[in-house]
């Protein structure tokens, strides 16, 4: 796929009059040869990498606030997008008119555009100033003028850590290319208000059922960011039908799921067997009720009780286990434990469970014990009408609700920083989640977790990487306040980078990096005294603030 096709787009009458010679500077950045690339990226680590085909990234473009132009965009060759053809007049005589940039505000535009694998010396851009009529200014991205600064338009737009690619233009001759933001983007509160409005309506637009629970949260988790002066903008009996939906959806759900659960377990290495459970199925503290072998099937256990939703279960000898047996719906199963994962706990999976008995099988009544939990199901609370903070579910967000942000900003601190310097925290985008979220079976299985975008602002509000060590204090959210131990991870482009475990005390966690990113905090439980086992408190979920919120159980694990 391809951009718009390169076209010389030299404006009638020169650049025109209104261009002021200390905003507008030709912004030039060529494309070098395939060869060349080659060569870069053999020199340069940081630039193997590339972004996948399509990749989807916001081009903004940064000007003097002071500028009363509006701004229009070309590309070809290696970046496409779909914004719609500029309708100025300017542009009538143009067989193919340029792209128009959104304003965000004074002195910001902004694209969405695709970046494509096959950038190359062929690659343009034409950045275009105009006002209304025939006056305009165009500003090519040539392969003949201003190579110099290619290495910073690739990376920019091939970077696989970042959404978003930042255009400055300066007073005088320079302009920089930029991952991360420059300015801050400041919206009104009605445009704000405006957001939630669209998710609210899509959402009621809806049949308020489970395939359509995550356009219902989302709406949900948008309207309870809002502060109180943004919730009066919207439709407070919307609201509350969206909240009465995500409850009624879950309670739904619960019914499905509820009912006898039985469980018959084999594992010919132990000599014992126990059973732990939560979120639906509670027998005591680690490691559960005890269960007798069956006299009719040698080396089998059973347990049986009622739930009243899917439940999660861990069965254990008191020295090893099984991973978490997750979202464990009402029913009869027979469970055969043989294979274990890279850490030394038996799987759980597709392969060895069956809701039909063995062969072999005689018939045996199972062992009935005592289900402690709770007898009703837990549902959201009532919708806030005048409160910022976020409904109370029993999941945890990996996107931290902005409430959440704005409570770990207020109390953090950085130590060893360049002098004037601050940390900026950001709920993270949905397309971080979906990265995150992309470890939960393998990195960060087991895990409670949560991320967080965090910066390093200087003195004049750009983001910095500090240039050595710092240590950071964080207050942790109320999915992880109970944790022992957190293991913190940043995030690396496609990959976790853990920065090792940190002990938490009073709700709080200090870690040292040498780099900004995005964060994940995943709880680890510190050892059972009775035992040389950890126990590990596992809820996870993808939520969205403002963008996406999507339904999850609340976990637990024991590690050895």
């Amino acid at each position: 796929m391809m951009g718009n096709t390169k076209r010389n787009c030299k404006p009638k009458g020169g650049k025109g009059k209104f261009m002021k010679k200390n905003i507008f500077k030709k912004i030039v950045a060529s494309l070098a040869t395939a060869a060349m690339a080659v060569g870069m990226f053999a020199a340069t680590p940081a630039q193997e990498a590339k972004a996948e085909e399509g990749t989807e990234k916001t081009l903004y473009v940064v000007v003097p606030e002071e500028d009363t132009n509006n701004y229009a965009v070309n590309i070809w060759q290696g970046v496409s997008t779909s914004a719609p053809d500029c309708s100025d007049e300017a542009f009538s005589s143009w067989g193919n008119k340029p792209k128009t940039m959104t304003k965000v505000q004074d002195g910001l535009f902004k694209m969405s555009v695709t970046v494509w694998s096959n950038m190359s010396s062929s690659t343009g851009m034409q950045i275009i100033a105009y006002l209304d009529g025939a006056n305009k200014g165009e500003y090519k991205v040539d392969a003949t003028e201003k190579n110099t600064y290619w290495d910073d338009v690739y990376k920019a737009f091939m970077a696989t850590d970042s959404t978003e690619v930042w255009l400055e233009i300066e007073a005088g001759d320079t302009w920089t290319i930029k991952t991360t933001s420059p300015v801050e983007i400041t919206k009104t509160d009605a445009e704000i208000a405006a957001e939630a409005v669209k998710l609210v309506d899509a959402a009621l637009a809806l049949d308020a059922k489970k395939d359509n629970l995550k356009a219902y949260e989302d709406a949900l988790a948008a309207y309870n960011a809002l502060t109180s002066a943004q919730k009066d903008l919207v439709d407070a009996d919307k609201a509350a039908k969206v909240q009465k939906a995500v409850t009624d959806i879950y309670a739904a759900i619960d019914a499905a799921n509820a009912g006898k659960l039985t469980v018959y377990v084999k594992n010919a290495d132990w000599k014992q067997m126990k059973v732990y459970g939560w979120d639906g199925a509670e027998f005591g503290d680690w490691p559960g009720s005890d269960l007798t072998a069956l006299k009719n099937n040698a080396g089998w256990y059973s347990c049986s009780f009622d739930i009243t939703k899917a439940t999660n279960l861990i069965f254990n000898d008191g020295t090893t286990q099984t991973v978490n047996w997750e979202g464990v719906a009402a029913g009869t199963y027979w469970v055969t434990l043989s294979e274990k994962d890279a850490d030394g706990k038996y799987l759980v999976d597709d392969t060895n469970v069956s809701t039909k008995a063995p062969e072999d099988w005689k018939d045996e009544a199972a062992q009935e014990i005592e289900n402690s939990a709770p007898t009703t199901t837990t549902t959201q609370a009532p919708v806030q009408t005048t409160t910022q903070a976020p409904v109370q579910t029993t999941t945890v967000p990996t996107i931290i609700p902005q409430a959440d942000v704005d409570k770990i900003a207020a109390s953090a601190t950085i130590t060893g920083a360049p002098a004037d310097s601050s940390l900026k925290f950001s709920v993270i985008s949905e397309n971080e989640a979906k990265t995150v979220e992309s470890f939960k079976s393998s990195t960060l299985k087991g895990m409670t977790f949560q991320a967080l975008d965090i910066k390093l602002l200087d003195k004049d509000g750009n983001a910095v990487q500090p240039g050595s060590k710092v240590d950071i204090t964080v207050a942790l959210t109320d999915g992880l306040k109970n944790a022992k131990k957190v293991e913190v991870f940043r995030v690396d482009g496609d990959k976790l980078t853990s920065l090792g475990q940190v002990d938490a005390k009073d709700g709080k966690i200090t870690f040292t990096t040498d780099h900004f990113s995005t964060y994940v905090f995943a709880s680890v439980q510190s050892a059972n005294k009775t035992g040389d086992m950890s126990s590990v408190a596992i809820m996870f979920a993808v939520a969205a603030m403002a963008g996406v919120a999507v339904m999850a159980m609340r976990k637990k694990t024991v590690n050895e």
